[in-house]
């Protein structure tokens, strides 16, 4: 049981990708070698796994409501959901990528 309350956060498995100072949350999104900007969001996640097994989809909504940040494992197939969402770009009712990559490779 010590070994358990010695453990960081991500070593327990818990949500490492965001910062939580006082009521705020704030999600550092890397960019390449830069350490990336701080962008506050609204603290619960919109969507958030419920089970172990699973693509560990997560999502927070910016603070302003403009974006959503999804957090995801991949899948390693060749079409991935990114993919399809740059190819469906400018259609009608189909949300708009911004931007996209990966925070761990393993």
């Amino acid at each position: 049981l010590s070994s358990y309350m010695l453990m960081s956060d991500e070593e327990l498995g818990l949500d490492s990708f965001a910062r939580y100072v006082g009521q705020h949350a704030y999600i550092t999104i890397p960019d390449g070698d830069n350490p990336g900007e701080q962008i506050k969001v609204v603290p619960e996640p919109v969507a958030r796994p419920v089970t172990i097994y699973s693509p560990g989809n997560t999502c927070y909504q910016t603070n302003n409501g403009e974006y959503l940040i999804k957090f995801s494992w991949g899948s390693g197939t060749k079409r991935s959901e990114i993919d399809a969402l740059r190819l469906a770009k400018g259609i009608y009712g189909v949300i708009n990528l911004e931007r996209s990559g990966d925070l761990y490779k393993i």
